[in-house]
C-alpha cells in the first residue's frame, strides 16, 4: 500500500490545480453562460403541465459506447451494476452491444471505475424527511421505475440541409455524409396521424423524436409541448431553435447535439418497481426525473459524458427544503478482479477550483499499470448561489445510510468532507441545495460531467474541456469559416480569388476569432488532394509564411502554374485556426510536432469548384479545338463533384466539353447521316469551354454512335467527330 506516494501526488496536484482554475469555480453559474439558455426545454421552471403520461414501462439497458467511455445505463436511471445487466426481465436496446460497460475506460481495455450510480431526489414532505433513490450502493435500493423506453438520437445522422424528395425540407442526410438519404425526412403526408404533416411547410411541425410514430397528442419527449405544437421559430421548417451548424441561422436539421444522446425519464410513484427498500419503507415524494445523456467521439470530447437531469415535482403536495443528489459507488480495476480486490483499494478527493469529485485507485494493481481516476464535474446546479456539497463514505466502516431520514440528514448536510487517501470501499455524493420549496408542477436542472483519463493530469485537462463544451451548448471547438472564392483561367494556369471573411470567424468555445491561416487545394479525381499553396499569420505561431497581398477589390489572389491542361481541376480554399480553443489546452488530436499548432480546418468537400484549362486561353483560331474525352465511355471524370451536377445528385449528368474556343462560337452536333442533334451557343468570355449534356434538341438522350460537329466563329469553320460508346 503506497499511500505516502498517494498522499503527495494529490497534494501536488491540488496545488497545480488551484493554480490553474481560472475561476472555474462558479462556471456553473448561468450568469456566465456565453450562450442563452432558455431554448434548453429540457429545463422549464414554470412547467404546470401535469398530465404528461407516467404509465410504467419495461426496464431496459442502453450503452453510451460513442467514445472513450463505454457506460451501461437502465431507463429506471441507474449507471452500470454489473449485477442486473444479465437479468431477462432487463433487455438491452436493439442493437445496443451487450458490453459490461461499468464505465470501461479506454473501451474494450477491461479497466472499469463504476460499480453502480443514480440521482437522489430528498425533501420534507408532511413533515417526513424522504429521499427516492435510483441506487444507494450495496443495499441496492432503487425506488424508480421507468416511463418511458431509451430514445436515441445522434448528430451524426442529422440532416445536412438537402432536400430529396422535394417537399421542402432539408432534413435528409441519414449518415451524415453531405448527400441526401432517401424518403429520411419521412413522406409527405401526416405520418403519426395527429393533424400535422411532417416536415412541410406550415407553420407548426411535428416534433416527436426519430422514431416516435406516436398519435397521442402527448408530450412524449419530455420537452413541454405536444407532438406538432413545437413551433417553428425562424421559418427554416424544422424545429430546434439553435445554430447547429455555425452557418449562422438558427432552428434547423435536427435536436441532436452529440453523437450519441440517449433520453429516458422514471418517477419514484411504483410501488411495484421497488427493490430493497430502505429498512423503514417506501414513501414517495412523487417526482419525475427526465434524464438526458450526450456522448462524442470526436477527439477533444471522448474522455468525458455529460448528463442532464430534470425533476418534476408531479404529484398535488409541496415538497420543502428540497436537496438533490448523485449518488456513485466507484470500483476502480480490471473487470477480471473478483471479490472485493477491486473495490477496497480506492481513495476518493473533491477538486474545488473545477468543482470535481474525483475516484482513485491506490496502487494501480489487477491489471493497472499505474493508479486510474475518474471524475465527476458540475456544470450546472438548480441555482448558481447554492453551495454544491461532497459527501464521502466507505462500506468497510459499515458507514452506509441505510434509512430516508440518514439520507436526507447526509445530503443536506452541506458539507464538503475531507479528502480520502486512505484505502477502502469508498462512495461519495453530490449534493445541491438548499432548494427551498418544488410546488407541483415545477422543475428542478442538474448537469454533470463523468470525466476520464489516463492520469490527474488529464482529469484537470477533460474536466475543464467539459465545462466549456457545455458553456458553448455542447458545441465543439470550431474551424473558421471557408472563405468564399472564384476560378479565372488563364494561359496553361488558373487565377484563385478569395475574400477575407474567415478572418472574422470566432470560436464557440473560446468565443475569439482565431484565424490563423489559408490553404489552397487542387484535387484531379475529386478525391486525393494536393496542397498548392499555405498562408498563414506572422504572429509567432506556426511557420509564419504571411498572408498574400490584397489586390483593388480588398481580396487574396493567387495564380497556380501547375495545372494539367484539358483535365478538370477541382479546387477547394479552406482556413484554419491557431489551435487555441480558448481553455489554454490545443485541441488534443491535431497539436503537431512542426510548426506547434494543433489548428482545425475547415472541410475540403463542401465548397468546391471545378475548372478545365486549355492548352492556351480562348482565341480566333479554331485550330486547337477539341473534344473531350473522345471517345466518352459511358461516364467521365468531367461529371463527377463537377460545377454541372446537382447538389446532391448521386447519378451524375452525361457531359462532354468542347475546349480551347473562341470567346463566341456556335456549335452544332450531326449524326454520320446529316440529322442535327444539338445547337450550342457559346458565350464563354475566357473560358474557353463549352458542355453537352448529350440530350438531343428533344430533350432525348444521344444514343451511342460517331458525331460529327461544326464550330462557327469569326468567319472560319472547324469540322471534327468525336465517339460516344455506352
Amino acid at each position: 500500500m503506497r499511500i505516502s506516494k498517494i498522499t503527495a501526488l494529490s497534494v501536488l496536484a491540488l496545488a497545480l490545480l488551484a493554480l490553474t482554475s481560472d475561476n472555474e469555480a462558479w462556471g456553473r453559474d448561468l450568469k456566465d453562460k456565453k450562450t442563452k439558455r432558455s431554448d434548453r426545454v429540457w429545463w422549464n421552471p414554470n412547467q404546470t403541465d401535469l398530465s404528461k403520461p407516467n404509465a410504467i414501462v419495461a426496464n431496459q439497458w442502453a450503452v453510451h459506447q460513442k467514445g472513450l467511455q463505454w457506460l451501461m445505463m437502465g431507463n429506471f436511471g441507474e449507471l452500470s451494476n454489473p449485477d442486473g445487466r444479465t437479468a431477462a426481465s432487463t433487455p438491452f436496446v436493439p442493437g445496443s452491444a451487450q458490453l459490461a460497460a461499468e464505465l470501461e475506460y479506454p473501451g474494450g481495455t477491461g479497466t472499469v471505475f463504476l460499480f453502480s450510480g443514480g440521482f437522489w431526489v430528498g425533501a420534507i414532505k408532511n413533515g417526513e424527511k424522504i429521499v427516492s433513490t435510483v441506487t444507494d450502493g450495496d443495499n441496492g435500493t432503487r425506488e424508480f421505475g421507468p416511463i418511458m423506453p431509451w430514445l436515441g438520437q445522434s448528430k451524426d445522422v442529422a440532416a445536412k440541409e438537402i432536400d430529396d424528395d422535394g417537399d421542402w425540407t432539408v432534413a435528409d442526410d441519414l449518415n451524415g455524409d453531405g448527400l441526401p438519404s432517401s424518403d429520411w425526412d419521412g413522406p409527405n403526408a401526416d405520418a403519426n396521424g395527429d393533424g400535422i404533416f411532417n416536415y412541410d411547410p406550415e407553420p407548426h411541425i411535428d416534433e416527436d423524436p426519430v422514431g416516435d410514430i406516436s398519435n397521442d397528442f402527448q408530450d412524449n419527449d419530455y420537452d413541454g409541448l405536444i407532438d406538432g405544437d413545437d413551433p417553428d421559430l425562424d421559418g427554416d421548417l424544422v424545429p430546434g431553435s439553435r445554430d447547429d451548424d455555425g452557418d449562422g441561422l438558427e432552428d434547423e436539421d435536427t435536436q441532436a447535439r452529440a453523437g450519441e444522446e440517449w433520453i429516458t425519464a422514471y418517477v419514484d410513484t411504483c410501488q411495484n418497481c421497488l427493490d430493497s427498500p430502505d429498512v423503514d419503507g417506501f414513501t414517495p415524494l412523487g417526482v419525475r426525473v427526465v434524464q438526458h445523456s450526450y456522448a462524442w467521439s470526436e477527439s477533444y470530447a471522448d474522455d468525458f459524458m455529460i448528463f442532464d437531469f430534470s425533476v418534476t415535482n408531479i404529484g398535488t403536495d409541496v415538497l420543502q427544503d428540497v436537496w438533490l443528489a448523485m449518488f456513485f459507488d466507484f470500483d476502480i480495476g480490471h473487470i477480471t478482479q473478483v471479490g472485493n480486490t477491486r473495490s477496497e483499494d480506492d481513495i476518493t478527493f473533491f477538486i474545488d477550483s473545477l468543482e470535481t469529485a474525483v475516484g482513485g485507485d491506490a496502487d494501480g494493481d489487477g491489471g493497472l499499470l499505474a493508479a486510474q481516476y475518474f471524475g465527476v464535474r458540475v456544470l450546472q446546479t438548480p441555482r448558481p448561489d447554492i453551495q454544491v456539497s461532497y459527501l464521502n463514505f466507505g462500506r468497510l466502516a459499515g458507514a452506509d445510510p441505510e434509512d430516508n431520514a440518514a439520507k436526507y440528514d447526509l445530503i443536506s448536510s452541506g458539507a464538503r468532507n475531507p479528502d480520502q487517501l486512505t484505502t477502502e470501499d469508498w462512495r461519495f455524493v453530490l449534493g445541491f441545495g438548499p432548494l427551498g420549496n418544488l410546488n407541483p408542477g415545477q422543475t428542478l436542472p442538474v448537469t454533470l460531467a463523468i470525466v476520464n483519463g489516463l492520469d490527474l493530469e488529464k482529469i484537470v485537462a477533460n474536466s475543464r474541456q467539459a465545462l466549456a463544451m457545455f458553456r458553448a451548448d455542447f458545441r465543439g471547438p470550431a474551424a473558421p469559416v471557408a472563405p468564399a472564392f472564384s476560378l479565372t483561367p488563364q494561359d496553361r494556369a488558373v487565377k484563385i480569388t478569395w475574400d477575407r471573411k474567415s478572418e472574422e470567424s470566432i470560436d464557440p468555445i473560446s468565443g475569439n476569432k482565431d484565424f490563423e491561416g489559408y490553404r489552397i487545394w487542387r484535387t484531379l479525381d475529386g478525391n486525393n488532394f494536393t496542397l498548392v499553396a499555405d498562408f498563414d499569420l506572422v504572429n509567432g505561431i506556426g511557420f509564419d509564411r504571411g498572408l498574400p497581398a490584397l489586390n483593388a477589390s480588398g481580396q487574396y489572389e493567387y495564380v497556380d502554374t501547375g495545372v494539367p491542361p484539358l483535365v478538370q481541376s477541382t479546387y477547394s480554399v479552406t482556413a484554419y485556426d491557431n489551435g487555441d480553443n480558448g481553455d489554454g489546452i490545443n485541441h488534443p488530436e491535431l497539436d503537431r510536432a512542426t510548426g506547434g499548432v494543433g489548428e482545425l480546418e475547415s472541410s475540403r468537400g463542401v465548397e468546391r469548384q471545378q475548372i478545365v484549362v486549355a492548352n492556351s486561353l480562348a482565341k480566333n483560331s479554331l485550330d486547337d479545338v477539341w473534344v473531350v474525352p473522345n471517345p466518352y465511355v459511358g461516364s467521365s471524370e468531367f461529371e463527377r463533384f463537377g460545377r454541372y451536377s446537382s447538389p446532391g445528385n448521386v447519378s451524375f449528368p452525361k457531359i462532354i466539353q468542347f475546349v480551347n474556343l473562341p470567346a463566341q462560337a456556335k456549335i452544332q452536333i450531326f449524326t454520320l447521316s446529316g440529322d442535327l442533334v444539338q445547337e450550342i451557343d457559346h458565350n464563354g468570355a475566357q473560358s474557353g469551354v463549352a458542355v453537352w449534356n448529350l440530350r438531343t434538341r428533344l430533350n432525348q438522350e444521344a444514343v451511342a454512335g460517331i458525331y460529327l460537329f461544326r464550330v462557327e466563329a469569326n468567319g472560319q469553320e472547324k469540322i471534327g467527330k468525336f465517339l460516344v460508346i455506352k
